[in-house]
């Protein structure tokens, strides 16, 4: 239907409202006249609702799509719905719902050898569910993401590479980060060293905004004086990036701990320097 193709080039093209209002029209007819599109309609209308914030709604579509997509027996479309459900879960704080809906997707990542989905939704289950508490389930299902992906990829013989070194650096990161938000600041420190060890030799970029992390986390664990360094040391390294985002955070994260440490004259003049207006 017209109206279904204007909804998705509306949010394609930066108006989601519009988007979907117009995918929203469609569904209620295509619901009698063309049922077998359900599915992408409704994976259009949870972009166009992801893109203005209503994770909520969002879920609900994805959902949706993850059904449809079921009746039509297209098992690769029905794991990615039931992880962008998840992660709209994730989004409203909904860590319980978020885990259960990752591993629902993850046998449909394996059925059709999915590699990216596969290791997305491992890793995602393992930290929703140590953030939610379940601490000794989730980081081990965290940890092992990579190895279950790689075995994946052996068993069904995938033609498909797996970077090993950079993937297991990036889970380190995750890990480290999770550990953070549980306030275990040691353990994520050491994540995070081992994390930035890996990446050296593959970004130095990456590996300096992974310091911007250890430098938070040695903050978190009261070593001041060790955060201070670490977070000018990672700030000095983005400071020509042509990554400003990452630039941006680095200088962030200073000011902020100078800001709790009583030198706001200093987080200004970090942030004038570096922010987002710097010249």
């Amino acid at each position: 239907m017209a109206q279904r193709y204007y909804g998705l080039a509306a949010t394609e093209t930066g108006r989601p409202l519009e988007g979907a209002e117009a995918i929203e029209s469609a569904i209620a007819v295509l619901r009698d006249v063309e049922p077998d599109s359900l599915g992408p309609a409704y994976w259009g209308l949870g972009n166009a609702l992801s893109a203005l914030s209503e994770p909520g709604s969002a879920r609900r579509a994805f959902l949706d799509a993850a059904a449809a997509y079921q009746l039509q027996k297209r098992t690769n479309e029905t794991g990615h719905a039931f992880h962008r459900a998840a992660e709209a879960s994730w989004d409203l704080g909904d860590l319980d719902e978020a885990s259960g809906l990752y591993e629902k997707a993850t046998p449909y990542a394996a059925q059709t050898g999915d590699l990216n989905l596969f290791l997305a939704c491992r890793r995602a289950r393992g930290a929703t569910l140590a953030l939610s508490g379940e601490v000794a389930e989730g980081l081990p299902i965290l940890d092992s993401a990579l190895s279950e992906t790689v075995a994946l990829q052996r068993d069904q013989e995938i033609d498909a590479t797996v970077d090993e070194d950079y993937i297991g650096a990036m889970v380190n990161r995750q890990t480290a980060s999770v550990l953070a938000d549980l306030g275990r600041f040691p353990e994520a420190v050491k994540r995070a060293e081992d994390s930035e060890a890996a990446l050296v030799p593959l970004s130095l970029e990456v590996a300096a905004m992974v310091r911007v992390d250890r430098g938070r986390y040695l903050a978190g664990a009261g070593r001041t004086r060790e955060a201070e360094t670490t977070l000018r040391d990672a700030l000095s390294d983005l400071s020509e990036s042509q990554n400003t985002q990452a630039r941006v955070e680095a200088a962030s994260a200073l000011a902020q701990f100078l800001d709790h440490n009583g030198r706001s004259e200093e987080a200004d003049q970090v942030w004038e320097r570096f922010g987002p207006d710097a010249g």
